[in-house]
């Protein structure tokens, strides 16, 4: 399988520009323009916990959950930690699902919880594919505005365990993207 190389749209492909068209290497992020959105989901420990103050572990579970298909995460001591890095994973999560079922193909249509130095962001990423010559390999079948309109502006989202809440609003992008073979 050849190797890829990532590019934001502000990025120049590894020969000059790479034959990436200058709307993938200088755009500009659009905002979603859907009508905001909220989704909760109840979060669970694991069964050895005494309290959930002394679980080692948290996942969540039923609606933007994993019905306790995935692993539990240890890396944080409590459930605010948690759930202050899980919050924009459920953000993603439920945006996908909506444009999942919005559009008629999601194809090279992904979601992308961006975690830098001054915070986290959620951003869908229409992405297009172009070989080592900058030949157009593969993009989306589904118009870039039509993604943007289907997109929320905004989700709420709230994480539940034990009668405690941690709620967190994004609001939520659009970026073309380009990746190149090397």
């Amino acid at each position: 399988m050849p190797a890829l190389l990532l590019l934001p749209a502000g990025c120049i492909g590894l020969n000059g520009d790479g034959g990436i068209p200058e709307e993938y290497r200088n755009a500009t992020p659009s905002r979603g323009e859907g009508e905001p959105m909220s989704v909760r989901a109840q979060v669970e420990t694991p069964g050895d916990a005494d309290s959930p103050d002394d679980a080692a572990g948290y996942r969540r579970r039923g609606a933007g959950g994993t019905d306790g298909e995935a692993d539990f995460s240890y890396r944080h001591s409590t459930f605010e930690a948690w759930a202050s890095e899980e919050c924009p994973d459920l953000v993603a999560d439920h945006v996908e699902d909506l444009l999942s079922a919005e559009l008629p193909d999601t194809d090279y249509v992904r979601m992308w919880v961006l975690r830098e130095e001054d915070g986290m962001s959620v951003t869908v990423r229409y992405i297009r594919y172009f070989d080592r010559d900058g030949t157009l390999i593969g993009e989306p079948s589904v118009d870039y505005r039509r993604v943007v309109e289907a997109t929320p502006r905004s989700v709420d989202a709230t994480l539940e365990l034990d009668g405690r809440t941690h709620t967190c609003r994004y609001p939520v992008s659009v970026e073309k993207y380009a990746m190149q073979e090397q």
